[in-house]
């Protein structure tokens, strides 16, 4: 109980029976009630449950280039960090180019691993870093965007807006004015 609440991996948990309970309707909501606070335009998107970009691309009848992918990547050098980075879902992370950029080793979360850090399933993962507890960055090419649309912490639910008003809402590290993580 020293470093209560600690993350505890499900391998563990499954050993005494325990499941982690999904928080995805929670962020959805958190995320909904900050658009509503800033008087900010957005949509509420319900469709069919999603698994990829590729799925939600379809499920959406909306551009892959339109969309968010939000990508959570592990430090190889600190235990129980995490960082988020969103591209573009029409791009491909390069985990190299991230890792030079922030001068640490970082690797894709495993599904487990995602899940213990957010309580948000794979395909579901908002981009909103800071609300899940990690630090948060944009590539580029996310600034120069119009209407995006990205998974709003649930598979079957989506948030069209704008990217200006996703980055105001998100609130990225500064430093992704500059950089590119995209391949």
């Amino acid at each position: 109980v020293m470093n209560a609440p600690s993350r505890v991996d499900k391998a563990d948990l499954d050993v005494v029976h325990i499941e982690l309970k999904d928080k995805g309707v929670e962020v959805f909501q958190r995320i909904v009630e900050k658009f509503e606070k800033k008087n900010l335009d957005f949509e509420v998107m319900e469709h069919e449950e999603v698994l990829t970009s590729e799925e939600a691309s379809q499920v959406r009848r909306l551009p892959a280039n339109m969309a968010i992918k939000s990508l959570v990547l592990k430090s190889e050098e600190y235990d129980d960090k995490f960082i988020m980075v969103c591209v573009p879902a029409n791009k491909q992370l390069d985990t190299e180019k991230v890792s030079n950029i922030l001068g640490e080793k970082f690797s894709m979360a495993t599904e487990n691993e995602l899940f213990s850090k957010t309580g948000i399933k794979v395909g579901a993962v908002p981009p909103f870093g800071r609300l899940l507890g990690m630090e948060l960055y944009y590539d580029v090419i996310i600034q120069d965007m119009g209407d995006i649309v990205f998974s709003a912490g649930l598979r079957t639910r989506s948030i069209k807006t704008t990217a200006s008003n996703l980055i105001e809402l998100a609130q990225p590290d500064k430093n992704f004015s500059n950089n590119r993580f995209t391949k």
